[in-house]
């Protein structure tokens, strides 16, 4: 091996292999010890990465916690941080109530980790948008919609990104700005332009020059991405409040990967285990429904009349799902939501696009006569 005092003397620069070569060692077996001490660094970060997750829970948590010894801890240990916290999701859940959607902007390693939020609050039926802090000043500025309502969530770890400092400077007054941050007290949290602070706090012992000397992103950017996940589902619970809502919206932008099959999949058992009710006869479904009105079994189930269906998807689905049944009185017709909704499932299945899915429903629709 080379001594230490030859390697500190090496100039390790980007244009000179032979330097970055002399500086690495060749492993010629499993069996090195070189191995078990980098495992064993692999596990002190891990473990200092569980620690810094635990500790962000308790930052938040409404409700008493476990610490690794044992003890109880109280929860909403920070109730600033808390209520920094609230005051984000009203102005997020309220710039999506008004149509305009969620702009979250960062540099470096914080913007990927926006990148990856974005994917995941659009994947959730949250119209969110990317915005690269450095390019935003070239004509990306753009992408923020005062007009429509939009906000703006800030991306660094540390608090202390030149680029978005300046990039605040230009954005719409009228823009409510949100910081997502690592540090309690920095320059942008000072910055008049944010409104609100989403903090994801590293412990003081997890921090990663206490840790292995380097400040290389990794605790930080973990913490960061789990607030941010955090925050994406329970923005699309206020968002979207029904439950089978979001979980047809989210399997409608999902038909690809392994999600896109596992829906597909429960798809389609559902659509087999209603198979033989499809298979009656439209006379003899139609008599059912006739002799259900007509003795007053529907008026005891949740039923809407509507004067005609709605247009739009969203609209539709959240009408099967609260409803057995709605009667639409332009036509005298009546639509089943659970079959309904097991022919929703079946056209999906078949990619069929949504005009077409939204006239099989209304042909499933039969004659009624009102009592």
């Amino acid at each position: 091996m080379t001594n230490t005092h030859h390697i500190e003397s090496l100039p390790c620069t980007r244009g000179s292999s032979s330097s970055l070569s002399t500086l690495s060692t060749y492993i010629p077996s499993d069996a090195s010890p070189l191995l078990d001490v980098a495992v064993g660094r692999m596990g002190l970060v891990l473990a200092t990465q569980s620690e810094a997750l635990i500790s962000l829970e308790r930052l938040y948590s409404q409700f008493p916690t476990l610490s690794r010894g044992g003890n109880e801890v109280d929860g909403t240990s920070d109730q600033w941080a808390v209520a920094q916290l609230r005051t984000s999701l009203r102005i997020l859940n309220n710039a999506l109530a008004v149509g305009g959607k969620i702009v979250l902007a960062g540099m470096g390693k914080s913007h990927k980790i926006a990148a990856k939020s974005v994917a995941t609050l659009n994947s959730l039926r949250v119209h969110a948008a990317l915005l690269h802090a450095g390019e935003a000043l070239h004509g990306d500025l753009g992408i923020i919609r005062e007009d429509h309502g939009d906000a703006l969530v800030v991306v660094s770890a540390s608090g202390n990104s030149p680029e978005i400092d300046q990039l605040l400077n230009h954005v719409p007054t009228n823009v409510p700005v949100i910081l997502v941050t690592c540090t309690r007290h920095s320059p942008l949290e000072s910055e008049g332009r944010v409104v609100s602070i989403i903090l994801a706090e590293v412990p003081p012992q997890c921090k990663e020059t206490n840790i292995y000397g380097l400040s290389a992103p990794t605790v930080t950017t973990t913490l960061c991405l789990a607030i941010l996940d955090a925050v994406a589902i329970a923005l699309a619970e206020l968002h979207i409040s029904d439950y089978q809502v979001r979980k047809e919206l989210f399997a409608i932008n999902h038909p690809g990967g392994a999600i896109g099959i596992n829906h597909q999949r429960e798809k389609l058992g559902s659509f087999n285990n209603t198979n033989n009710t499809s298979l009656l006869s439209v006379n003899t479904v139609a008599t059912s429904m006739t002799s259900l009105y007509s003795n007053g079994s529907i008026a005891k189930t949740q039923t809407i009349t509507l004067e005609k269906l709605p247009d739009l998807e969203l609209d539709i689905l959240r009408l099967l799902t609260l409803n057995d049944y709605i009667v639409l009185s332009e036509n005298c017709h009546i639509i089943d939501c659970r079959k309904a909704r097991s022919l929703y499932r079946d056209c999906t299945i078949n990619d069929y696009p949504w005009p077409k899915t939204r006239n099989t429903i209304l042909e499933s629709a039969l004659p009624h006569t009102s009592p």
